[in-house]
């Protein structure tokens, strides 16, 4: 199957954003941002379907204005009343009560808070877990001396009870503070309200809360954990010296939650407080605490931590050892600690994690070492597609003309085996690592490629629509202003092949009107003019790009792009 569209296909199977495409930037296309418009009719269809008394009716037309505003349209203010008389008739079916509300409460219609309340109120814990957080979140009076009621109330059920605990932390309801206290400090309640409670007097300024997370953190009568847990909660908005003394002794805590809790407060308060024990975090099996510690090495900036930071790059969590790639190619910066960097990546380059030649490679290519060009070449064959991947963008962002005969003879390889069936565009990292490195022939202008980018260009889909648009992009360099008719062509009905039983991807299409107009393929003008008028989206603009090569005038701005989806309940009869 052909994918949808160009940029948007290659960004949807990225790896790393750092992981840039040459051939979308060369040139960058632009398209006016798309704008999502609702059928005519289509909404006072809803709004009709909202006044009927079918059940089944009313209950989908409120999920109607959810999905629209979640999905970006504004300006429904005009659904608040209906959807408000829903929540207001008598006996009303309790799945229409829920909708109605959950539709109030996503249009973030807050002057219904009071009927949303009484609804609340009226309607069974279903609709209190649904309409209770939103009015905390609010910040709304209507439910606080109910909130207040409750939590004093021992008969109230205890998810009942839970929703009040949090709600009056969140609307920062002090009157609650000494008995949420004492809730706090119960030995026989249930450890998830001490929890919520110990997650609320934190938000309210309450006088003794470092005395209280002192006496739970040295409370020996129930777990341990439960108590440091609850310390570490009721410490999350203390920032004095004595919160800071007990934050530091619940950092060495055995349990790495309570671990992770105690230094991410220490360094939002000041990272300095963490310092010390930053290189002991980067080894927790626990990857929060492995990430604030590794903060932690980062702020520093020594010669001596890049070493153990360095390590990292191999770390399980790929948002982790990401942000230590970027960090040590920032590090690197500072001249002191720029060849520390490069020998810490090399090292890691030069084994066999995968994890760590894949970060390892994106720091030494970013940091332009070209010393790794080598290392890349043989990993062009490493069994890992993320590795593959990196090894063939960082043989182009190094562009070392004595590795392009290697890289040649490895994607001659890799076609080889695609016509074997050895290989296919589904092989994990084939093709972005072929598409890479034939933007390097391309900008390398490396004329002993064109044989093999040649065979790319006719339409094949098991070769991979990425790595078909990267030849057909870097035919167009190394036949610049050479107007080659078979290649134009060729191209031209790659471009054109939008009506056929199997499309074109519109990736190489986008890429086809390109390296037109890169070739100076001037008997091609009439034709692309021809097909602009007719085609939209990237390959509109492609061809538009072209035909302003070939006669000097001006590509005209992008067309508006208004859309809709196809799966609205209910739609206005064509």
């Amino acid at each position: 199957m052909a994918p949808a569209h160009g940029q948007e296909y290659a960004a949807g199977l990225l790896a790393d954003d750092v992981i840039d495409q040459v051939m979308f930037h060369d040139p960058t296309l632009e398209l006016s941002e798309p704008q999502l418009k609702l059928p005519d009719g289509l909404k006072e269809l809803w709004l009709r379907a909202m006044a009927r008394s079918e059940v089944q009716l009313q209950r989908l037309a409120a999920d109607s204005f959810v999905l629209a505003h979640q999905r970006g349209l504004r300006d429904l203010e005009d659904a608040y009343e209906p959807l408000a008389e829903l929540l207001r008739a008598p006996d009303q079916d309790a799945a229409v009560k829920r909708a109605a509300a959950h539709a109030l409460i996503e249009l973030e219609a807050r002057d219904y808070a009071p009927l949303l309340a009484e609804t609340a109120g009226r309607g069974g814990l279903h609709l209190a877990l649904l309409v209770e957080p939103a009015l905390a979140r609010w910040k709304s009076d209507v439910m606080r001396e109910a909130w207040l009621a409750r939590i004093e109330d021992p008969r109230s059920a205890r998810a009942a009870r839970m929703l009040a605990i949090e709600a009056l932390g969140e609307v920062r309801e002090r009157k609650a503070a000494e008995r949420l206290r004492v809730l706090v400090a119960d030995p026989g309640l249930d450890p998830a309200e001490r929890l919520a409670a110990a997650r609320s007097v934190s938000q309210l300024e309450f006088p003794n809360v470092v005395d209280l997370a002192k006496q739970m953190a040295e409370d020996s009568s129930q777990p341990a954990v439960l108590h440091s847990t609850l310390a570490v909660a009721l410490l999350q908005h203390e920032d004095g010296a004595a919160a800071i003394e007990l934050l530091r002794r619940l950092a060495t805590d055995s349990n790495t939650a309570v671990q992770g809790g105690a230094m991410r407060r220490l360094f939002e308060i000041d990272p300095k407080h963490v310092y010390d024990l930053a290189e002991k975090a980067i080894g927790s099996p626990d990857s929060v605490v492995r990430s604030i510690g590794a903060e932690a090495l980062i702020l520093q900036r020594k010669f001596e931590l890049i070493a153990p930071l360095a390590t990292l790059l191999d770390d399980v969590n790929p948002t982790l050892r990401r942000r230590v790639a970027m960090a040590l190619v920032q590090l690197a910066d500072e001249p002191a600690l720029h060849d520390e960097v490069i020998v810490r990546a090399s090292e890691m380059l030069a084994g066999d994690q995968w994890r760590g030649l894949e970060q390892a490679g994106v720091v030494l290519v970013l940091l332009e070492h070209k010393p790794a060009g080598s290392r890349l070449v043989e990993l062009l064959s490493f069994p890992r597609g993320e590795v593959m991947h990196v090894a063939g963008w960082g043989l182009r962002r190094l562009a070392i003309p004595e590795h392009l005969p290697a890289m040649l003879q490895h994607a001659q390889s890799v076609y080889d085996g695609f016509q074997q069936g050895t290989t296919t565009f589904e092989s994990a990292g084939a093709e972005f690592k072929i598409a890479q490195l034939f933007m390097a022939f391309g900008h390398g202008h490396f004329a002993d490629a064109e044989p093999l980018l040649r065979k790319y260009v006719p339409k094949d889909h098991s070769l991979g629509a990425y790595a078909r648009a990267a030849a057909v992009w870097a035919v167009g360099f190394l036949n610049e202003n050479k107007a080659p008719q078979d290649l134009t062509k060729e191209l031209l009905a790659r471009l054109a092949d939008t009506m056929s039983f199997e499309p074109e991807a519109p990736v190489v299409r986008q890429m086809s009107a390109i390296s037109i107009g890169r070739m100076n393929s001037q008997f091609a003008t009439n034709r692309l003019r021809q097909l602009a008028v007719v085609d939209a989206g990237y390959p509109k603009r492609a061809t538009y790009w072209a035909i302003e090569q070939l006669t000097g005038e001006a590509s005209p701005p992008p067309d508006p792009r208004p859309f809709n989806f196809g799966d609205w309940f209910l739609r206005p009869a064509n």
